[in-house]
């Protein structure tokens, strides 16, 4: 394998290792997108806010605010407790989190969507972020260039009878004449 990649012309490693990169991350963030897409058609049951608090923390010399909010709901007879608002990012700055505390306080009767097969697994605000759409837009861009600069590496040739692409050899030997 390396001395596949050794014997090919640098635009044709760097665009491989750019395919690759991004692909990786695209995956990833498709599988985001897809959860967050998923919930918008997971079905409903009443629930209540069971807490509701400001979490506060040190990320290096950075303050990072967390809202934790905790909903309890039933399905099928069967009690379930769940800490996720959304399967949306959150910025980690006070007002955000003060807003979604202010949407969620304690003993609110509100609205959990939950997974069908595993209705432990739910969210207050179904949805996908509009960060990650845009991440995996720019990753689909990447890989387009990525392909493209990959592809441009190898030369043309034609499956026409008779045609011949710039830069192949003639199939005929020195002095026009065909070997035989």
């Amino acid at each position: 394998m390396i001395r596949i990649l050794a014997s090919w012309p640098l635009e044709r490693v760097v665009g491989l290792g750019i395919l690759s990169v991004t692909l990786m991350f695209a995956l990833g963030l498709g599988g985001l997108a897809h959860l967050g897409h998923r919930t918008l058609t997971w079905p409903t049951t009443p629930g209540t806010v069971t807490d509701s608090r400001l979490s506060r923390s040190l990320s290096g010399e950075k303050e990072r605010y967390t809202a934790h909010v905790e909903s309890s709901s039933a399905v099928g007879g069967q009690g379930y407790r769940s800490q996720q608002v959304t399967r949306r990012s959150s910025p980690p700055d006070e007002a955000f989190a003060r807003r979604v505390l202010a949407r969620y306080p304690k003993g609110r009767p509100v609205q959990v969507h939950y997974a069908p097969a595993t209705p432990g697994q739910a969210v207050l605000e179904p949805g996908t972020d509009a960060f990650i759409l845009g991440a995996l837009a720019v990753a689909t861009v990447v890989l387009l260039v990525g392909g493209g600069v990959f592809v441009s590496t190898f030369r043309p040739s034609s499956t026409w009878p008779g045609r011949r692409c710039p830069g192949t050899p003639s199939p005929q030997g020195a002095g026009g004449v065909r070997p035989s």
